[in-house]
């Protein structure tokens, strides 16, 4: 083991369960379920297989709903012949020597009736900040009837061999929605005072209770504060967890903040300071005697460990950081931390596909949710070995080196920049976006470690390809961006937007930037970045919201920096020209100008044009050849990577 971890990978006692190390992967949603005929659970089942394997201590399995009004996404309430299909899953991670928890939710008025045909159920008829339906008020029978189908739940999961339970108590979810004064208005015996306020929880930990016995573990997740001002706050919840604890029949504390209006925070993108959940671990540990879990973009044993040692938890929540990298446990504990794929919290692949109903992704990890068919036991060695030459050292072109080297071919990357990465360099400039570097420097390191041949300040011609000779070209020459469509004149300047990041371009005290339809972090970043340098900034887009296609969880917190800075949105617009006292916007719906005066400079965050030119002229006379990438289209990062791993499979 690792000497610098003294903590992180030595057993912890949860209840009548040992956990073998400290490092627990927190329950989140995958949409992995399938139906009856693909054996429900089986993708599932390889899905925490592969992060057994890896090293982790805990996983807390998501996806259970106690009552069918709670279904959201692939939630499923479970009945008896689900029994055989979870038990593949506890046998497949206890296969592994990890241990598994299955969190059982009910979302209460956070739920979706477009997936449930059920009116939502919560304490009180307010509006959930998820869905903003008005939730059905519970009355004692549906009190009763929740209170049982969260017994009867606990003893399939139990059944199913789990070795514990995880209630969900957080994010305004039905536990924590009776537990909050926000969403908890009334005025009976569970509503109102602190007391009558925890008596649903009470009653569902007495009944799970009841049904497992004493030889599983049972533990629940409380917001420590839900950033809202009239919900729950530090003081209060540590009073909660104190009752919780003196009952008995809790066994541990997840500490987690924020209810379901602050999602952007607590699943929180590269923006939110990592670790930004501990401080409220701290506060649950200084009066509890039963362990408590931190989460919140956790990303390296490091961290994990010194929050070990300063007594802040018990256990470390890595559950995006072990999506990205399965075997993050295992490298840490053996002395290959180096080696590690650090989740860059971009949430494009995981939580933006989950919240469109689609199976989980990781954008660093093209095997996520595919580990049947891609899993690392999957990259075997080929068949034949051969000469492959990779032209662009981007991520698809790292990616497919990467895979091509690990499978055993001898493999050589041109690159006619002098130094790799590609447009994530360019992406890596943008404010609070420096982590995304590491996609490309983890790759980076991977191919060099794996013998790949990297020769920069290289162009790729097809004669140069020609007296190479190689059996295999992997083409992952990227794009380029467009000029502006518009022209500048003696009064304002038009320039683009990738001049602007790299300071080629200098821009003037009022600014105008336009997104050409992108409506990501080009042109979201850009803007931010002349706000931050001081400059006034408006910002004209065609699609309904600036950032119409961040992952949701950056959109608010991107607007709530942009009101800082003071900049002007104007929505469904676009620039039609730039006149001498200023530049003209179109309302696309209301089809009326209007004119913005005083401008100084039009930053324009148009398209990129697919650099395809070698791949066509290589076409035809490579045998084999592979596009890969922007080459083959301008998209996001996930597709070149996903390209270049698919490319570096095949060969």
């Amino acid at each position: 083991m690792a000497s610098e971890f003294k903590y992180l990978f030595t057993p912890v006692k949860i209840g009548p369960v040992t956990v073998r190390n400290r490092i627990f992967s927190p329950p989140y949603e995958t949409n992995l379920v399938e139906d009856e005929a693909r054996g429900w659970w089986k993708r599932m089942a390889d899905f925490h297989a592969e992060r057994a394997k890896g090293g982790i201590g805990l996983i807390i399995m998501s996806e259970v709903t106690a009552h069918p009004c709670g279904v959201i996404y692939t939630m499923t309430t479970l009945d008896e012949r689900h029994v055989p299909h979870l038990r593949e899953v506890t046998q497949a991670v206890h296969a592994e020597g990890a241990k598994i928890f299955s969190l059982i939710h009910n979302p209460g008025r956070q739920a979706k009736p477009l997936w449930s045909h059920h009116a939502n159920w919560g304490p009180s008829p307010v509006r959930g900040p998820f869905n903003f339906e008005i939730p059905h008020e519970m009355d004692h029978y549906d009190i009763k009837e929740m209170v049982e189908a969260y017994a009867r739940t606990a003893a399939i999961v139990k059944e199913a061999g789990f070795d514990g339970i995880e209630l969900q108590g957080s994010h305004g979810f039905l536990i924590g929605s009776f537990l909050s004064p926000a969403s908890n208005k009334r005025t009976d015996e569970y509503g109102g005072s602190l007391k009558n306020r925890m008596r649903f929880v009470n009653e569902v930990l007495a009944a799970v209770r009841g049904s497992i016995g004493r030889d599983m573990a049972l533990g629940i997740s409380l917001s420590v504060d839900e950033f809202n001002p009239n919900g729950l706050v530090v003081e209060e919840t540590k009073k909660i967890a104190i009752a919780l604890e003196g009952c008995g029949m809790v066994d541990y504390i997840t500490a987690r903040v924020g209810d379901y209006g602050a999602i952007p925070v607590w699943i929180g993108d590269m923006s939110i300071a990592p670790g930004s959940g501990v401080p409220y671990a701290a506060e649950l540990k200084q009066v509890l005697k039963i362990p408590v879990l931190a989460v919140l973009r956790i990303k390296t044993p490091t961290h994990a460990e010194r929050i070990l040692a300063d007594g802040q938890a018990d256990m470390i929540g890595m559950g995006r950081s072990t999506l990205c990298d399965p075997e993050l446990p295992k490298k840490a504990m053996t002395g290959h931390g180096e080696d590690i794929r650090f989740c860059i919290s971009c949430n494009q692949g995981c939580l933006a596909r989950v919240q469109m109903g689609l199976a989980i992704e990781c954008v660093l990890n093209p095997a996520a949710g595919k580990e049947a068919q891609y899993g690392n036991a999957k990259i075997t060695p080929a068949a034949k070995r051969k000469k492959v030459l990779v032209v662009g050292g981007g991520p698809a072109g790292l990616k497919a080196a990467e895979i091509a080297a690990q499978r055993g071919h001898k493999v050589t990357l041109l690159e006619r920049a002098a130094e790799l990465g590609g447009q994530i360099l360019l992406a890596s400039r943008l404010p609070g976006r420096d982590e995304i570097a590491e996609a490309t420097s983890h790759l980076t390191r991977r191919v060099r470690s794996l013998g790949v041949e990297v020769r920069l300040s290289t162009e790729a011609t097809p004669d140069r390809i020609r007296e190479l000779a190689p059996d295999v070209v992997v083409v992952a020459t990227g794009s380029s961006p467009l000029p502006p469509a518009l022209r500048g004149n003696d009064r304002i300047k038009v320039v683009n937007a990738v001049d602007v990041i790299t300071r080629a371009a200098q821009v003037g005290q009022n600014v105008v930037v336009f997104d050409g339809g992108e409506s990501h972090w080009k042109f979201c970043g850009t803007a931010e970045m002349v706000a931050r340098d001081g400059k006034n900034v408006t910002l004209v887009t065609p699609r309904l919201f600036a950032g119409f296609d961040l992952p949701p969880t950056a959109v608010p917190l991107y607007y709530e920096r942009m009101a800082e800075y003071g900049a002007t949105i104007i929505t469904h617009s676009v620039v039609t020209r730039v006149q001498a006292d200023g530049v003209v916007v179109l309302d696309v719906f209301a089809h009326k100008e209007q004119l913005l005066t005083g401008v100084d400079t039009l930053v324009w965050a148009g398209d990129n044009r697919a650099a395809g030119e070698l791949f066509q002229a290589l076409r035809g006379v490579v045998g084999e050849i592979y596009p890969v990438g922007d080459c083959v289209a301008p998209r996001k990062i996930d597709a070149a990577i996903r390209e270049g791993f698919l490319a570096g499979l095949k060969i």
